[in-house]
């Protein structure tokens, strides 16, 4: 198969983006591998211990699980022509992240993409039923402030090239949005 192989690592955030993937053209020119991570672990490729960030109870599912030591993830990491990365971005993961990428391009030698939060606000249905469709097209739902300061810190640990933003893909503004 000559499309690019892409390995995609995360948790549900990363099988959305496989979903929209599939759901676009775009999927015909790649070859998809995928590995989860779950939220509570974190998604960092790093050679020192970052579990004293991880509650308490999660530590020890979290080392059983493997992060990246999973022979299965290393053979596709080492097959794969891109990694990309999505998550629900904890601060603490923010700030490791630089090091993470810096990592896994040493490692494997091809580029790293890492894809933002995404977040629609919290959705007030029985005020969008009651709207008129004129209403409704105008209607800017608030997003969280924690979904907001996340989005921020990426933007200053990462690089343009590294970091996509999905929030500024759905949403018109930084902080609300358009259902």
């Amino acid at each position: 198969d000559s499309r690019t192989k892409v390995a995609i690592i995360g948790d549900s955030y990363a099988q959305d983006l496989v979903n929209a993937f599939f759901e676009g053209e775009i999927s015909q020119h790649f070859q998809i591998s995928t590995h989860y991570i779950r939220a509570i672990c974190g998604n960092l490729y790093l050679e020192e211990d970052f579990s004293s960030n991880l509650a308490p109870q999660d530590r020890e599912q979290c080392r059983t699980l493997g992060w990246y030591q999973v022979p299965k993830l290393i053979e596709i990491l080492q097959q794969a022509d891109m990694i990309w990365l999505a998550s629900s971005w904890k601060i603490w993961e923010v700030e490791l992240l630089p090091k993470s990428i810096e990592n896994l391009q040493r490692d494997f030698q091809i580029p790293v993409f890492v894809f933002g939060r995404k977040a629609f606000g919290e959705v007030q249905l029985r005020k969008l039923l009651k709207a008129s469709l004129e209403e409704r097209l105008k209607f800017q739902n608030p997003l969280d402030p924690f979904h907001i300061t996340v989005n921020r810190r990426m933007r200053e640990f990462l690089s343009e090239n590294q970091w996509i933003d999905i929030s500024s893909l759905i949403c018109a503004e930084e902080t609300q949005c358009h259902l």
